[in-house]
């Protein structure tokens, strides 16, 4: 198994950022991802589509996706599909990928 990891800024409350890191050349998928709400964090994060963030992150919490993956589907998390808005500017989003991949 292999992991990465890296903290994403989410530069403005009002516009929900996808998973890809801000820089450098960072992996595409991962079998498994974990997001983390950093307890210094002023607000807690939503994840979830594009269009709609609905799911909490709570302050000092996280949440691994396979956990919530219902349907038990394997495979691999696509980073650019999955999004995060936090409530304040520039809060932070720490990003845990299990055997991350670039296919």
């Amino acid at each position: 198994m292999r992991i990465d990891s890296y903290v994403k800024d989410i530069a403005s409350a009002a516009t929900a950022e996808n998973l890809i890191a801000d820089s450098g050349a960072m992996p595409k998928f991962a079998k498994d991802v974990r997001v983390f709400c950093p307890s210094a964090n002023t607000s807690d994060l939503l994840i979830g589509n594009e269009i709609r963030q609905a799911y909490s992150v709570l302050k000092g919490q996280s949440v691994i996706l396979s956990e919530i993956n219902r349907a038990g589907q394997s495979g691999k998390y696509e980073l650019a599909s999955i999004f995060v808005k936090a409530g304040t500017n520039g809060d932070d989003v720490q990003i845990l990928l299990i055997d991350p991949s670039d296919e």
